[in-house]
C-alpha cells in the first residue's frame, strides 16, 4: 500500500496522520495486489474535511469526500464509505464471476 497523506491546517499532525495510517490499513483487506491511497485532509471554515482516492486496481478508481466539525469523526467516516463502495464492488465482482462459470458449464 502506497499512501501520499497531505494534511493542512491542523495542530495535531502527528496524531491524524497516525490515525490516518492506522485506519487505511483496514482497506488492506479488499485487495490483493499494490494498491495507491491518496489522502487530503483539511480544515475549511470550521469544518474538517477528508478526501479520498483509491487506485492501482482494475476498474475505475473509488473516490470519497467526507465533512464534520470533529478531524478524526471525519476520518472515520471516510473510511466507512469506502468500506462500503469496496463491499460493492467485491460483490459485484463475486456475481460477474459466477455468471462468468455458470455460461463456461453450459458451454461445454
Amino acid at each position: 500500500m502506497n499512501l501520499l497523506l497531505t494534511i493542512k491546517n491542523s495542530e495535531n499532525k502527528l496524531g491524524i496522520k497516525n490515525f490516518i495510517q492506522e485506519k487505511a490499513t483496514r482497506l488492506n483487506k479488499y485487495f490483493s495486489n499494490k494498491i495507491n491511497i491518496s489522502w487530503k485532509n483539511f480544515t475549511e471554515n470550521g469544518l474538517h474535511f477528508s478526501e479520498v482516492k483509491i487506485s492501482g486496481f482494475a476498474g475505475p478508481d473509488i473516490k470519497t469526500k467526507v465533512n464534520s466539525r470533529n478531524e478524526y469523526e471525519s476520518i472515520s467516516l471516510a473510511v466507512l464509505k469506502l468500506e462500503k463502495q469496496l463491499q460493492k464492488r467485491q460483490a459485484l465482482q463475486k456475481v460477474r464471476f459466477s455468471n462468468e462459470l455458470k455460461e463456461r458449464i453450459h458451454l461445454d
